[in-house]
């Protein structure tokens, strides 16, 4: 009996033992696990700040297209309304001289 308890007991050793290097390698990781977390962290703040800059950059530019696109708007209908003018000037300047060349017309074939 005292060998079987002899037996028992190595082996409960070895199993306390093996136990004991599993939690030294346990207590390993969760150490390498908190060095890699922190890497993580470091990386998701850059990527934060990055991300928020590029966001900044994207929103100026969006805001400078857009005010030089509403300039351009403009200058187009400054231009259209310029030039419907000119095309209103034309025909209002252009009604007399019809007008004279049908009299004209009108003279040179009534005196035949």
């Amino acid at each position: 009996m005292t060998e079987r308890i002899e037996r028992l007991e190595k082996k409960v050793e070895a199993i306390d033992s093996a136990l004991s290097r599993l939690s030294e390698s346990m207590v390993r990781i969760e150490g390498k696990f908190d060095v890699i977390a922190l890497k993580f962290d470091g990386i998701d703040k850059k990527f934060d700040s990055i991300t928020n800059s590029l966001t900044d950059k994207i929103e100026l530019s969006n805001k400078t297209i857009s005010d030089k696109i509403d300039s351009s708007v403009k200058l187009n209908e400054s231009t259209t309304r310029a030039n419907i003018a000119e095309a209103k000037l034309a025909i209002i300047l252009a009604i007399p001289a019809i007008i004279g060349a049908v009299y004209t017309a009108y003279r040179l074939l009534s005196k035949q």
